[in-house]
């Protein structure tokens, strides 16, 4: 190859060390923050989004841990829990001492739901010498005084015991990632969020505590129950009411995604919905301190509206593992590791000294 070639071939290379490798393959966020977010501004545009690019620092991790203490439960509205009161379905047991006729025999083989009476789709109840009765609304002690009011007609003093022998007028549904997905029926004794999954059976290993949903008329709120198991936050333990529904989502649907120059790429599920930036680059097998740029590491994160959030970390110096510790992943973030500039040279030139061997060994050839 004479020299003419050979010259050719340096500015060639010259130029393109100049130019920041921009032809090297795969994914880059090169530069600085500030320059990174101005390059990306145009496609944000095109894409209808709003970006904001934050650098991961103390005082942003502490704003974000204020507003993850947004209190969920005061956004739901229900009616505080009192007496149980009875309705349409509900079986009951009316028993009249003294009086075997106007009670209905338990017997020893019986089923409680079997010994009572059951409310109509009405609300209303039939009981011999008074006739139908609208019960529906009552509690246990008004039925009890009601019918002793009206027995007192027919029986001098009656003494009678009203209880709920079946509840099934009121309930609630728990799904997902429990150890028994169904319906829960409300009794007596107050339905907390703690006792529903109990009853249901417990979570799973697989359940994401982080973000269960309760939809209560039509509206949703996302409870923490890793809090209010861990750090005893009772405010997530909400008193459920009728047709209330409690998913427990698994882990499956809680990803964060992590790429870039990290030895394992891979969507990482959130253990117990729970994943900072230090844990996700971790479990990718770490930086690949071979290729990657520390200073280039992004968390890209999307919300419900048309905007993004870019935020940037740092990481050259070992104290920033300490930020990347304590940064909160949330579901479908997207973690990249930007590609040091030696290494995006030396992709470059992989990529070109193939062809300049081949113009090597052709001019070799036409040479002979």
């Amino acid at each position: 190859m004479d020299g003419k070639i050979v010259g050719r071939l340096v500015l060639v290379l010259c130029a393109l060390l100049q130019a920041g490798c921009v032809m090297a393959p795969g994914m880059k966020m090169t530069g600085s923050f500030r320059e990174a977010a101005a390059r990306l501004m145009p496609s944000d545009s095109e894409l209808g989004l709003q970006v904001e690019y934050v650098p991961i620092t103390p005082t942003l991790i502490s704003k974000l841990e204020e507003a993850s203490d947004v209190d969920a439960p005061k956004a739901l509205t229900g009616k505080e829990r009192g007496p149980y009161r009875i309705g349409p379905r509900d079986v009951l047991s009316v028993v009249v001492w003294e009086h075997p006729e106007l009670t209905i025999p338990a017997g020893e083989y019986r089923a409680a739901d079997a010994a009572g009476q059951i409310v109509d789709e009405e609300g209303c109840l039939y009981y011999p010498y008074i006739g139908r009765l609208h019960v529906s609304g009552m509690t246990t002690n008004e039925l009890r005084e009601l019918l002793a009011k009206r027995l007192s007609k027919y029986i001098e003093n009656p003494q009678l015991d009203v209880r709920v022998a079946a509840y099934r007028s009121q309930r609630v549904h728990v799904i997902g990632a429990i150890g028994q997905p169904g319906i829960q029926p409300i009794n007596d004794v107050p339905l907390t969020i703690a006792e529903a999954i109990s009853r249901s059976g417990g979570l799973t290993d697989k359940a994401d505590m982080r973000r269960v949903s309760l939809t209560r008329d039509g509206r949703t709120v996302i409870l923490d129950l890793l809090s209010m198991y861990k750090h005893g936050d009772a405010a997530q333990n909400v008193l459920l009411q009728d047709e209330d529904v409690l998913y427990i989502p698994g882990i499956e649907e809680s990803k964060v995604f992590v790429m870039g120059e990290v030895w394992n790429p891979q969507a990482a599920p959130m253990i117990r919905g729970r994943m900072s930036l230090a844990e996700a680059l971790s479990v990718a097998g770490g930086v690949n301190q071979n290729t990657a740029d520390s200073g280039q590491v992004y968390v890209i994160r999307r919300d419900e509206t048309s905007s993004a959030r870019v935020f940037h970390l740092n990481a050259d110096s070992a104290d920033a593992l300490l930020l990347a510790d304590a940064f909160e992943l949330k579901p479908h973030d997207i973690v990249f590791v930007g590609t040091a500039s030696i290494t995006r040279w030396n992709r470059v030139i992989s990529q070109i000294l193939p062809s300049a061997v081949l113009l090597k060994t052709y001019r070799d050839a036409n040479e002979r």
